[in-house]
């Protein structure tokens, strides 16, 4: 699945897009997505633990299981 990451503040600056598209599996949570982004870019590896993650502008955990679809996850 594909999904479209929107990023903000400090993760905006360190990656320097606005979005970024990552190719995850189909039942993805948001603990995999981070490990996604972490493999991408590894300088979010200090950020992403301080980070606030929001699907479809709904707040999550990042450990939590959420079986994510093909659609827009916000970060914070």
């Amino acid at each position: 699945m594909k999904l479209k990451v929107l990023l903000f503040a400090a993760v905006r600056e360190a990656v320097g897009k606005q979005e970024v598209h990552l190719e995850v599996e189909d039942k993805a949570t948001i603990s995999s997505v981070s490990a996604a982004l972490q493999q991408a870019y590894p300088q979010l590896r200090p950020l992403l633990s301080k980070c606030v993650f929001a699907v479809n502008q709904e707040y999550v955990e990042q450990d939590s299981v959420v079986q994510l679809q093909p659609r827009t996850l916000y970060m914070l």
